[in-house]
């Protein structure tokens, strides 16, 4: 369960990071002086979101790395994948 949201807490962090960029920033900008008051507002709530998706991702992986190495264990560290 735990990897499951460790997935989807990364798949939001980087769709956030692609809105964003990609679209909500460059129609903001179309729409030139009147969206600043628009972009604080979106942006503050879409940062928010971003900030805690991505601090959660890094949370369950570190912990996730941690149980499947047997606490950090040098041998499953240094082990081949074949």
């Amino acid at each position: 369960m735990l990897r499951l949201v460790h997935i989807v807490c990364g798949v939001l962090w980087v769709g956030f990071a692609v809105f964003t960029g990609l679209l909500l920033m460059p129609a903001l900008q179309d729409v030139g002086p009147m969206a600043a008051g628009r972009r604080g507002a979106a942006s503050g709530a879409a940062d928010d979101h971003h900030a805690a998706a991505g601090v959660r991702h890094l949370d369950l992986g570190l912990w996730l790395y941690a149980h499947d190495s047997a606490g950090f264990q040098p041998s499953f560290m240094t082990s081949s994948v074949a």
